[in-house]
């Protein structure tokens, strides 16, 4: 009888698991495209697309990955490329990312107890995964010029109280799907980011965009949302996970000391939208896509008597814009915002 050989994941496995525990949901296409470094004297490291699938079905078959498929991507007759793998942690990965990356067994578990997701969270997932590595590779490729910072998940999860139209109170929720800084030359920028796939009604866009822009200009972000100074002497993302005021945040700018906490005053929201079926098809014919659903978006966001017409608050761009294979694509004038178009590297330029 055959013994199977005891299995050890090695660094570069270790950098694939931690890679799935930082995104939480990835394709091998997004794996391959995060793994892979700027080529270096005419060489390119990282993995090949085949050793990405065979390295992530290896550490799936050891209990260090799962592995789900979105059951309703199109796939059969007419279409060349399979329903993608979409890979999340397995078990085995607590003995894995603690040990070698400091990462608490707590956070791990939790993260392992929300993975059977169905295929519409999935599909939505890597839309998100898709963005973030885009701009990750960006980053990489600037050479240190830009520097992303990154948070996602239940710990974004806040409220915002306002009035409504009769003058009583009302609650709304603020939950995006993520929070991230660019810093480039001494400025930083952050942003909300909310990934549409479509099947939300315009309705539910204007309530998510009112509830940012109140979140905005009340005390809740500014008190969630902060830098702390780290052991390096750096500057560490922090958003709290309770809803108790951190009384350090309560003292005024003038009168804070080396080591206070600085919290966040300003933020852009970036509404990236689902392109159709039929802008993919015009697109693949050298024609121009139609953007729908983003002119309905921009559309209902204007209508909302709270905002005032020129802001620069709220930004759009299709998935169709921005380029895994040319990540610096997500810099450039792809993002239509209610006043004339920018680019976010501009925002850097007024930052707070």
């Amino acid at each position: 009888m055959k013994v199977a050989k005891p299995f050890s994941p090695n660094k570069r496995d270790c950098d694939l698991i931690k890679a799935v525990f930082e995104h939480r949901f990835l394709s091998t296409e997004l794996l391959q495209a995060l793994l892979t470094e700027p080529p270096r004297e005419g060489r390119t490291y990282g993995f090949g697309s085949s050793a990405v699938k065979a390295r992530c079905e290896k550490l799936r078959e050891h209990g260090y990955l799962t592995r789900q498929f979105i059951a309703d991507w199109p796939a059969g007759r007419g279409y060349t490329a399979p329903r993608p793998a979409v890979y999340s942690l397995g078990t085995r990965s607590a003995d894995v990312l603690p040990d070698i990356y400091g990462i608490d067994r707590h956070e791990v578990r939790d993260i392992l107890k929300g993975n059977a997701r169905g295929s519409h969270f999935l599909r939505h997932a890597l839309s998100i995964g898709r963005f973030r590595a885009t701009l990750e590779k960006a980053c990489r490729e600037s050479g240190g010029r830009v520097e992303l910072l990154w948070r996602q998940g239940r710990i974004l999860k806040d409220t915002v109280e306002v009035q409504d139209g009769r003058g009583d109170p009302e609650r709304l929720s603020v939950w995006p799907d993520a929070f991230f800084a660019l810093k480039s030359g001494g400025k930083t920028a952050h942003f909300f980011l909310e990934v549409d796939q479509t099947t939300e009604e315009l309705e539910r866009i204007q309530e998510k965009a009112r509830a940012l822009w109140h979140y905005y200009h009340g005390e809740n972000f500014a008190r969630k949302y902060y830098y702390e100074p780290d052991a390096l002497g750096g500057k560490r993302l922090l958003v709290r996970r309770t809803e108790k005021v951190d009384s350090r945040l309560a003292v005024k700018p003038s009168k804070r000391q080396n080591g206070a906490v600085e919290p966040i005053s300003r933020f852009q929201v970036l509404f990236v939208v689902r392109p159709s079926l039929q802008d993919y098809e015009l697109l693949a014919s050298g024609e121009s896509p139609l953007r729908g659903r983003q002119r309905n978006m921009v559309a209902a966001v204007r209508m909302l008597e709270e905002l005032p017409e020129a802001t620069k608050h709220f930004w759009f761009a299709s998935e169709l814009d921005f380029d895994l294979m040319r990540p610096a694509s997500i810099f450039e004038d792809i993002w239509q915002s209610l006043p004339p178009d920018t680019t976010l590297h501009s925002l850097l330029e007024g930052s707070g």
